[in-house]
């Protein structure tokens, strides 16, 4: 394991890289799609809980970066001090901050 997380997860997700493609993904049986394609209206939502922390938030605003979407199009949370990598899934409605902000963002779809 490597900071907390399976090391598979972590050689995986290297291996998206963004979306583009890469020798990594056919040796790993990974596939993504559109890397720089996306489009650029689209809105990303990313919530950094203590597995991924601050990576994901970063991830997510490279990613809108490469595929010129505007950082106004992301709602970008990182709790990772106080959210253990589950919480967001199982935390109590009233006191879940990640449904919290999901909710207003999906509003806006």
């Amino acid at each position: 394991m490597i900071c907390g997380q399976p090391l598979r997860l972590t050689i995986d997700a290297g291996a998206v890289g963004q979306g583009n493609a890469n020798p990594a993904q056919k040796v790993l049986d990974v596939h993504t799609t559109m890397g720089h394609k996306l489009p650029r209206n689209l809105r990303i939502y990313a919530f950094g809980a203590a597995l991924g922390g601050a990576r994901v938030p970063a991830a997510a605003k490279q990613l809108a970066r490469q595929s010129h979407i505007p950082l106004r199009n992301l709602t970008l949370i990182n709790r990772q001090s106080t959210y253990a990598h589950n919480d967001p899934a199982g935390a109590s409605p009233k006191k879940n901050l990640f449904l919290k902000k999901l909710v207003p963002f999906l509003r806006q779809l």
